[in-house]
This record gives C-alpha cells, sequence and structure tokens, in this order.
C-alpha cells in the first residue's frame, strides 16, 4: 500500500512516487499497469487533463479484447487536485458492452475495487458489470449539443449498465443531456446535485436494492414543443422509472427513494412507465421525505404497475403562484403538482404525506395525510382515507423556495401514525425527517418534523374476534374495508364494505367522509352482506342526501339474491319512495312511504325495524324521528328469505345520487355468529 502521483509534466518511465515532474507518472495507464492485482493505494492527479485508459476491467488490459477480470484486491483511489481542475477526457469504458460482463439481472462480473474522487469528466462514462466502484465529488458534464437530435439527447455522463456496490456521491451533474443511468445491484446515488440539463436526472433501469437518497435535481428542458413533438424529443424527468425489456431481469426491485428535492422539471419529477401492459412489474419501493415541487407534467406519474409501494412522510410543494425556470433554450412554466398511482398497483401504503390538490384513489392503505389545494373545488370527491386533512391555507413559510418548511400553525403537526392499518406498529416509518431531526411519537405529516414536541403516542387498536351485534361505519376514517377504532366501543363493530360501484368520497361541503350510490347508471347494483344466517330481527339507521330527484335507491333488508330481497328507498319523489319486495325476480310494492320524500342536499334520519316469522314481514319505517310508519306483509313468496343486509340502487336517472353517511345496523336476535372480515362476495357490504 503505497502513494502515487500523476502529472502532466510527469514521466511513465518514472517510479510515480514523487509528487514531482521527475518522480509522478504521466498517465493513468501507467497506474494500472504498475498495480493490478494489488490494492489498498491513492493516486493523486495533479491539475491537467488526462486519458481514462481503455480495456480496464478486461483480461488482456491493456489490450481492448477479453473477458471480465478483477482489477484491483482493494480499494485504490483516484484524487483529483479538484474537480474543475483534474480532467479525465474523452468517452471511456469500463468493462465490456456484452451479456457477459453485465452479470445474471444485471448483478456484474468483475472487481474494480477503485474510487474516482474530486476529477471533472467532460464525456460519457461507460461501466459494464463493474463492482466495488464509487465517484466521489465529481464535476460530469459532456460535449454539447444536449437536444436536436437523437443522437445528441440519448446520452447520459454515467451509464452503468451490470455491477454491483456502486456509489455515486456528491457530484454535480449539468451541461449533459441525461445525467446517470443505472441497472445495477446493492448500490447508492447519493447527495449529488443535478442540474440544467435536457434529459432524464436519474434513470433506474433494472436495478435491485438501489438507494437514491438526498439529491437535488431541478430544472430539466429538451426545449421541445409537446404540441408539434419533434422525434427527437424525450422525458425531462427528475428520477425515470424505467424497464427496458418485459422481462424479469429488466424489473427494479428493492428500490429506495428517499430525501431527494425535486422540481423544475419540463415533465414529470418521478416517472414509472414503459412496459405499462406487461406480465412483469417494478417492485418493493420505498418513498420517504422526499420533497417535491411543481413541474409542467405530473410531479409523480405511477403509470406503470408496482406490487409494493410504501409512501411515507414525503412532502408536495404547493406554490401559490406558477413556478418557472429558464433553461438553456426557453422560459418554462411549472403549475403541476399531481400525485397519481394507479389503481392496478398493490401493496400500497400511503401514509404521513402533505399531498397538493386531489388523493390517489383505488387503494385502501392511505392515511393520516394532508392535502392542500389553492381551492376547494381542485380536491375533487375522492376520499383522501383514513384521518385525512384538507386544506385551502397555505402551508409553507415561503411555497417558491423549495424548501418544504411548513408554518408554525402547520395543520399536520403532531398528526401523523406511527400505527399499520391493522393496529401494530409500523415499522417503515422513518426515524428522521429531510433535515436530520428525530421523528417524535406522532410525527409530522410531511417530509420536515418539528423539533422539541412532545405529543402523546397514540392508542393502539386491533381487531376484534368476539361476537357482536352492533355494526356501524360513520366514514370518517375513510376506510371502506372497516371502521376499525369501533373496535374498542361496547357492543360495536365496524363494517366492511367491498363496495362495487358504490364509491367513498369525501364531500368538502359538509367536510366529511361518506358512500354515494352509482351515478349515471341503471341498476340494479348491491353493496350487501354474506348470506350466512345472522339475524331475523334488525334495526337499520342511516343519514341520506339526495343530490335530485330519485328512484328506487336505499338500503336492503333480508338479501338472499338478486332476485329475492326487500329495500327501502326514501327519496326526493313520491314515486321513488316505498318498501318493495323482489321474490322470483318480480317486484312489487309493500308500502308506498307516503310523505317521506327528501329534499334537495339536506341530510335526513332514516330509521328502519324489520323482522320475519313464518313468512310475515313486521316493519316500522321512520323519517327524521317523525311518526314511523309500520304494518306486516306476506313474504313468503321469496324463494329464500335471506339474512344479508346493505344497500341498493335501481335507477337509470342520470344525475342521480344518494350520499349516505351513520350507517348501523343492530342484530337484535343473533341466530349466528356474524362473519369476521368475509371476503366472500363481489359488490358486498360485509358485517365484520
Amino acid at each position: 500500500m503505497a502513494t502515487y502521483y500523476i502529472r502532466s509534466d510527469g514521466s511513465d518511465s518514472n517510479t510515480g512516487t514523487a509528487d514531482t515532474a521527475g518522480g509522478a507518472w504521466l498517465t493513468i495507464e501507467k497506474a494500472f499497469t504498475e498495480l493490478i492485482g494489488s490494492g489498498g493505494h491513492t493516486i493523486n492527479l495533479g491539475a491537467g487533463t488526462f486519458a481514462w485508459p481503455a480495456a480496464v476491467g478486461r483480461a488482456n488490459y491493456p489490450t481492448d479484447s477479453g473477458s471480465p477480470s478483477n482489477v484491483f484486491t482493494d480499494w485504490v483511489d483516484f484524487v483529483g487536485a479538484s474537480n474543475t481542475t483534474t480532467i479525465i477526457s474523452g468517452s471511456w469504458i469500463l468493462g465490456g458492452n456484452a451479456g457477459e460482463f453485465y452479470g445474471t439481472a444485471n448483478i456484474g462480473s468483475w472487481d474494480a475495487y477503485f474510487r474516482i474522487i474530486d476529477c471533472k469528466t467532460i464525456d460519457e462514462v461507460f461501466v459494464y458489470g463493474a463492482r466495488y466502484l464509487e465517484f466521489n465529488n465529481c464535476l460530469c458534464v459532456i460535449p454539447s449539443p444536449w437536444n436536436g437530435s437523437s443522437a445528441a439527447i440519448d446520452r447520459q455522463s454515467i451509464f452503468i449498465r451490470g455491477g454491483r456496490y456502486i456509489s455515486i456521491d456528491a457530484s454535480e451533474f449539468t451541461d449533459t443531456s441525461s445525467a446517470i443511468a443505472i441497472a445495477c445491484w446493492d448500490s447508492e446515488v447519493t447527495n449529488n446535485a443535478i442540474h440544467d440539463i435536457s434529459h432524464d436526472g436519474i434513470r433506474i433501469v433494472g436495478s435491485t436494492e438501489l438507494i437514491v437518497d438526498s439529491n437535488q435535481i431541478y430544472n430539466l428542458d429538451d426545449g421541445a414543443d409537446d404540441i408539434a413533438e419533434p422525434v427527437w424529443s424525450r422525458h425531462n424527468d427528475c428520477i425515470h422509472v424505467y424497464m427496458a425489456a418485459n422481462t424479469s431481469d429488466a424489473r427494479n426491485v428493492g428500490v429506495t427513494i428517499s430525501n431527494n428535492l425535486m422540481y423544475n422539471s419540463a415533465d414529470q419529477a418521478l416517472q414509472f412507465n414503459n412496459y405499462k401492459d406487461g406480465s412483469f412489474h417494478n417492485s418493493d419501493f420505498t418513498f420517504f421525505n422526499n420533497i417535491f415541487g411543481q413541474t409542467r407534467a405530473n410531479t409523480f406519474n405511477g403509470a406503470e404497475q408496482v406490487d409494493g409501494f410504501l409512501f411515507y412522510n414525503n412532502t408536495f410543494i404547493l406554490s401559490q403562484t406558477s413556478n418557472s425556470f429558464t433553461s438553456s433554450y426557453r422560459t418554462v412554466t411549472c403549475d403541476n403538482i399531481t400525485f397519481t398511482v394507479a389503481s392496478d398497483w398493490t401493496g400500497v401504503e400511503i401514509y404521513n404525506n402533505l399531498l397538493a390538490n386531489s388523493p390517489p384513489s383505488g387503494h385502501d392503505r392511505v392515511a393520516n395525510n394532508v392535502y392542500q389545494a389553492r381551492d376547494v373545488a381542485d380536491f375533487g370527491t375522492t376520499g383522501g382515507g383514513k384521518d385525512s386533512i384538507f386544506t385551502v391555507v397555505d402551508q409553507f413559510v415561503d411555497s417558491d423556495a423549495f424548501t418544504g418548511t411548513p408554518i408554525t400553525a402547520y395543520v399536520g403537526k403532531n398528526l401523523g401514525t406511527r400505527l399499520t392499518r391493522d393496529g401494530g406498529a409500523e415499522s417503515n416509518i422513518p426515524l428522521v425527517d429531510y433535515h436530520g431531526t428525530a421523528r417524535d411519537n406522532r410525527p409530522d405529516m410531511g417530509a420536515y418534523e418539528f423539533a422539541g414536541e412532545s405529543p402523546p403516542a397514540e392508542t393502539p387498536f386491533s381487531y376484534l374476534s368476539d361476537t357482536k351485534t352492533v355494526f356501524t361505519d360513520n366514514f370518517n376514517d375513510g376506510d371502506p374495508l372497516e371502521d376499525i377504532e369501533l373496535g374498542s366501543v361496547a357492543g360495536q363493530r365496524g363494517i366492511a364494505w367491498n363496495s362495487g360501484s358504490y364509491t367513498f368520497r369525501y364531500d368538502h361541503t359538509y367536510s366529511e367522509n361518506e358512500i354515494d350510490s352509482p351515478q349515471g347508471t341503471s341498476g340494479p347494483y348491491f353493496a350487501i352482506g354474506t348470506n350466512i344466517t345472522s339475524s331475523d330481527n334488525v334495526t337499520i339507521s342511516y343519514n341520506v342526501r339526495a343530490t335530485a330527484s330519485a328512484i328506487d335507491d336505499g338500503t336492503l333488508l333480508f338479501y338472499f339474491d338478486a332476485s329475492n330481497y326487500i329495500y327501502v328507498s326514501i327519496t326526493r319523489t313520491a314515486a321513488g319512495s316505498g318498501l318493495r319486495l323482489v321474490a322470483g325476480g318480480i317486484e312489487s310494492t309493500i308500502n308506498a312511504l307516503s310523505g317521506f320524500t327528501l329534499g334537495n342536499l339536506t341530510t335526513h334520519l332514516v330509521e328502519i325495524e324489520a323482522s320475519h316469522a313464518g313468512g310475515t314481514l313486521t316493519y316500522s319505517v321512520n323519517l327524521d324521528s317523525g311518526t314511523p310508519i309500520t304494518g306486516t306483509a306476506d313474504i313468503s313468496s321469496m324463494a329464500t328469505i335471506g339474512s344479508s343486509f346493505g344497500l341498493i340502487r335501481d335507477s337509470a336517472t342520470s344525475d342521480h345520487r344518494l350520499k349516505f353517511d351513520d350507517y348501523t345496523i343492530t342484530l337484535v336476535n343473533l341466530l349466528s355468529p356474524a362473519p369476521l372480515r368475509s371476503q366472500a362476495a363481489s359488490n358486498a357490504l360485509l358485517i365484520a
């Protein structure tokens, strides 16, 4: 182990052991020739321009041929005088562009064991199959032009295909097309500044167990007009997760993206795309403590399916005005802050984030998030999940500064969660925030944590397995599967919904979650219970609002199948209200419920008591605690009297919608234990 020197006034006939013209080597190639097969050295490069040798990582070095071959046995550091004065010239290659170098599934094939430190690279660097390779505090550029043709824009400062234990750290990438393209194992891209480029910042292409942490990526633009887009135009994504083929080896697996700052892109800050409909998918992605600023296209574009997606404590900065930046080609306006995760993604958990505008839809494990918008209309009607907070008040000290620092009165302070949806401890919540501040018992929502807070810890909850007779859902937790917190209320258990065409929404007028009947479609559509005998005597109560005229829309009683059930419909028209029997597919009216109609956009309480014995139905229906309508009816024409309960919609009125809330079922005469979290029926309300 020794220290060697390379200088622009040195000579390869020198020993390389002195930092003088008479002692230093002249070329990097000489260092490899002398030191291959050893390790533990430091090689200091002076100011000047030096060529990288060909065939590093090949068996016939320095001849540019041969199979993969190890270089050093322990770390060798190539250390420049500074990353502006020590320049490595030209395009250079490590290993060889062939499958034997990439290794199986891009795992690499040869040991490099060297670091490039404090140097400037001025053209593309290609790495094929290297293990144990690091770039640290380098400045990386490539020759212009960076747009205008496919040949110009399809370049990158560092291209890695195959390898393991690779680190790109604390370096700057600018004046390039793409900064980094990486396909390898167990590697890191950290603490880099990537800015003012014309293509992707970091392109993740077939990597396994990759960490992308603490990078700042901003000002990306190719200058192309998207309306009349030229054939050479490409994405300008801060991070682009990409599959190069519909194969298992092309997947990105086990990637952690954390503590990054991304903003001012002519396209996305984060993009998943390419083989959207393929049989292989990216999997096991974890995001935490990232700060996303506004972009021109969707800020987070989850177009391509991911199996396993954890998204914790990230911040989306909603500026109060449109952001813009000036690239090398034009001024780009960035006014998009959209977060999209496609409904076909699996294993999705979205907790403790500060998001903007409308919530993601189609996923159950979404909880404890703040949603900020400039206007209530920007929220849409999608439910925000358990313990969601909606606000139109600017939550940032300076939303144009890209720091993500919230105001002192931040609405998400001490309101995050450390619990999983099932009530256990969530081990994936980050221990510190974007700045390294420790997270407390109740982590703040977003990437920032207020220091010095001591909130009490959450009270753990758990699903109960004992028999219950009262089931209720007020929808306040935004959880369609079950009102889990009600497990601690004596005699009550939440209702689990498999809602089918019914939708869970957040009503910003009333500031509450609700379940809405289908709109613009004919029925019948059911949200029903399982067909396991539970009770022949029930009471049901719920709050309901109608948005327009309504016909045949209400709550189910004693449902057996789509041809045999009873339902109560109380709507805005007299013709729409009634207690009805469907037996053998034929509908008849038991009671017209005269006088029971709803006002427009007013909330009403509906209370129903019903029991059956010997083919006779006994009922009581009450609206707004008035005088109930009671009676009995012959229901023996039903093939079988069912035992499931829920909701029904059988109306083709295009603008019709009923909004249900505070839905409670009491099983007065329990015949057998109600099923616990059964998923037996599609389009089902499941009594859990």
